[in-house]
């Protein structure tokens, strides 16, 4: 197991727990639990949210998220689910309307065609619009954009009150 967290640069994937870990194996740690990605202390809502970041984002979204980790302990309780769903909700709306956005910008077809599945496509509208070097600045800075709602929207749920 990892000896100290303060050296510790979160990774993408599932870890052992030897060489690494994700935001959510880091949570697992710092709250006594079993190593695991989806540790009994936190939301199921948030664990998704989170494990998307850590796995999609580069290592500055990851350094918030490590940030962030001790803050998502204690976060299971299901009576604050609806009010992270309303969040989450406009979270996919954004994305949504951004990737379409940006889609359109680089007449990526099947950009378009995934713009509306939201945040779970959105990086790859991003990705897409990346290719043509025209758009490439819009991608980038629409990229930017989507890793800051959501922490944003991340940081929102976790402070969920009821």
């Amino acid at each position: 197991m990892i000896k100290s967290v303060e050296n510790l640069k979160l990774s993408k994937g599932s870890h052992s727990g030897t060489y690494g870990a994700c935001v959510m194996e880091l949570v697992s740690y710092l709250a006594n639990e079993p190593w695991s990605d989806h540790p009994q202390c936190a939301s199921k809502s948030i664990t998704n949210l989170a494990i998307w970041i850590n796995d999609t984002g580069d290592q500055t979204h990851r350094d918030i998220l490590q940030e962030l980790a001790g803050k998502i302990i204690n976060t299971s309780d299901w009576k604050k689910e609806p009010a992270r769903a309303k969040l989450y909700s406009k979270f996919a709306l954004w994305c949504s309307k951004e990737a379409a956005k940006y889609a359109k910008y680089a007449a990526a077809e099947s950009a378009a065609k995934y713009a509306e599945y939201a945040a779970k496509y959105a990086e790859y509208a991003a990705e897409s619009a990346a290719k043509s070097a025209k758009y490439a600045e819009y991608a980038a800075e629409f990229r930017q954009t989507l890793y800051k709602r959501a922490i944003e929207t991340l940081v929102a749920a976790i402070e969920v009150q009821i």
